[in-house]
């Protein structure tokens, strides 16, 4: 009823319209119209992904090469499957599985999420390395972004829910060394897009959710463009990748 109530505001404004000063406006109030349908359909607390056991959805990803920044790796697909819920201590955390779809990398990833706010806790990465099994954990705290590192597999989790149209700051504390913790800032900032591409340039889709994470140096972590009717983001990249949603099963 919101929405309806929201397109039919809309379209009496634009009756009158009818000068050509009035008809410079027109895109703008359109994009603006646009935010406020995306911002009641996600709700007034905001957007989360809605995950349930059995979920899988496939996602394509390409990386930068390191001698020349202009190059990008063929496509590599990962399966992300949500594998159900566990529990350590007092928290309950949701899991996904992340596997190479075509098989032809040996690597696991295994995302913890927290149930109660889907802050990214714990990874897990499995490898083979000269024919041996090689595991690694990475953990974080509640409260800040989290950006994909050590893995090929995209993990860019920005904080949710995402609330339109907002700029927050966030204070990350990282271990650098035994007993050593460094501080930053990161700021994330999201809005409604009136459209965007997909990595092919080919698709075009109007009312995605953009967030955008900066840390205080300036770098930008990642960019994500998330449909509110999708599991993850349509797409995204990082300073290392560039990641789209291709498959929900």
């Amino acid at each position: 009823m919101q929405q309806e109530a929201i397109a039919k505001s809309g379209l009496e404004i634009l009756k009158m319209m009818k000068t050509d000063k009035c008809r410079l406006f027109v895109p703008v109030f359109l994009s603006f119209l646009l935010c406020l349908c995306v911002s009641s359909a996600t709700g007034g607390e905001g957007f989360s992904p809605s995950w349930s056991k059995g979920d899988r959805w496939l996602v394509e990803a390409v990386y930068q090469s390191v001698s020349d920044r202009e190059a990008w790796s063929a496509p590599v697909y990962w399966e992300y499957r949500v594998v159900g819920f566990e529990d350590l201590g007092p928290e309950k955390y949701l899991v996904l599985q992340v596997k190479d779809y075509n098989g032809n990398l040996r690597l696991e990833t295994r995302l913890m999420y927290r149930a109660s706010d889907l802050s990214l806790a714990r990874v897990e990465i499995k490898k083979m390395r000269r024919g041996k099994s090689v595991s690694r954990v990475l953990t974080w705290e509640r409260g800040g972004p989290v950006r994909t590192e050590q893995t090929l597999s995209p993990f860019d989790t920005p904080v949710f829910p995402l609330i339109l149209t907002s700029s927050t700051d966030f204070t990350i504390k990282k271990s650098v060394g035994t007993g050593l913790k460094a501080t930053r800032t990161v700021r994330q900032e999201v809005r409604c897009l009136s459209g965007s591409k997909d990595l092919s340039g080919d698709a075009f889709k109007k009312g995605l959710i953009e967030v955008k994470c900066t840390g205080d140096d300036g770098e930008i972590l990642f960019v994500q463009s998330w449909d509110k009717d999708l599991p993850w983001p349509v797409s995204g990249m990082n300073g290392h990748m560039k990641y789209r949603l291709v498959k929900n099963w």
